[in-house]
C-alpha cells in the first residue's frame, strides 16, 4: 500500500498498518472480498462512506472559512480500488 504508515483509519477503524502486519494473511482476505464484490456485481454501500475533519488552514481558529475538509475512508475499498 502507498499510505503512509501512521495514517488515521476511516469508518472500519482499520489502520493501514495493521495491513502490512501480516501481508500474506491481508492478501488472502483483501482477495477474497474482492473476489466476492466482483462475482455479486454490487460495490457495498457501506464503502461509500468517511470521516470528514475539519483541518485549520491559518487564521481566527473561530472562522469556519479557516478550515478545510479532509476526507479518512476506510482502506479496504482503496485497496479494492487500485
Amino acid at each position: 500500500m502507498a499510505q503512509k504508515p501512521g495514517k488515521a483509519p476511516g469508518l472500519d477503524g482499520i489502520p493501514a498498518d495493521l495491513y502490512r502486519s501480516d501481508l500474506d494473511m491481508w492478501v488472502r482476505y483483501v482477495n477474497n472480498v474482492s473476489n466476492a464484490v466482483l462475482a455479486s456485481g454490487t460495490y457495498p454501500h457501506s464503502w461509500n462512506g468517511a470521516i470528514i475533519v475539519p483541518i485549520y488552514k491559518k487564521g481566527n481558529r473561530a472562522a469556519p472559512m479557516n478550515y478545510r475538509p479532509i476526507s479518512l475512508p476506510d482502506n479496504l475499498p482503496k485497496i479494492f480500488c487500485h
